[in-house]
C-alpha cells in the first residue's frame, strides 16, 4: 500500500526517488542473478548479456520514472484547484472582501505551498470597521474643532494613518484565516487593490 502511495500519488521526491532506487537494486540483482546463473548452467554468455541489458533497461526505466514523478518538485505545480476554490470562497465571505482576482499558488514540496492573490475590499465595510474602534463622537468634536487648513489635513493624517493600520489589520486577519484552514499553506501574499 505505501510502495502504491508514494509512487503514484505521495509527492515526497526524495522517498520517491529512494524507493524507486530500491526498487530497480531489487529487480536489477535478480535478473544479474538469473542471466549470471543461465550462463553458468548452459555456457552460453548470451544470457549474461541479456541479463546486462535487462539491468541497464531497468536503470534507465526508473531514472526517466524518477525525472517524470518529480518535476512538479523540480519546477514548482499549482495547488489543487479544490483547495485554491476553498480558500478564495473563505475570502470572498468576509465582509470586508468585495472579490478576488489573479490567484496564484505553487506548491513547493508536501508541507509548503504559497497563495497569492489580489483583493479588493468593501471600503464602506473596512471604515465601519474603522469607525467601531473609535469613539465617533471624539472624533466628531475633534473635527468640529479645527479652524485651519493645517489642523484639518494634520486630522485627515491621523485618521488615514489609523485606516491605513484598520486595513494591515484585516489583511493580517484573512492571511491567519488562510493559515489555520490549510498550515501547509505558509506564505500568503493577500495584495491589495
Amino acid at each position: 500500500a505505501v510502495v502504491s502511495t508514494q509512487s503514484t500519488g505521495g509527492n515526497e521526491p526524495n522517498t520517491i526517488a529512494v524507493l524507486a532506487e530500491d526498487v530497480a537494486a531489487t529487480v536489477g540483482v535478480l535478473i544479474a542473478g538469473v542471466g549470471i546463473g543461465l550462463s553458468a548452467y548452459t555456457g552460453n554468455p548470451m544470457y549474461d548479456a541479456i541479463g546486462s541489458i535487462g539491468v541497464g533497461s531497468i536503470l534507465g526505466g526508473m531514472a526517466i520514472f524518477i525525472v517524470l514523478r518529480n518535476k512538479d518538485a523540480l519546477i514548482g505545480r499549482s495547488m489543487d484547484v479544490a483547495k485554491q476554490n476553498v480558500i478564495v470562497g473563505i475570502l470572498e465571505r468576509q465582509p470586508a472582501v468585495l472579490c478576488v482576482n489573479d490567484v496564484k499558488t505553487m506548491v513547493e514540496g508536501p508541507s509548503y505551498a504559497r497563495f497569492k492573490a489580489e483583493i479588493f475590499f468593501d471600503t464602506d465595510a473596512l471604515t465601519m470597521q474603522y469607525l467601531k474602534s473609535q469613539d465617533v463622537r471624539t472624533l466628531l468634536r475633534e473635527a468640529n474643532a479645527l479652524s485651519s487648513d493645517e489642523e484639518m489635513e494634520k486630522f485627515l493624517k491621523e485618521q488615514n494613518k489609523l485606516l491605513v493600520d484598520t486595513i494591515a489589520l484585516e489583511v493580517d486577519r484573512l492571511e491567519g484565516l488562510i493559515k489555520r484552514q490549510y498550515p501547509e499553506v505558509r506564505h500568503v501574499d493577500l495584495e491589495i487593490l
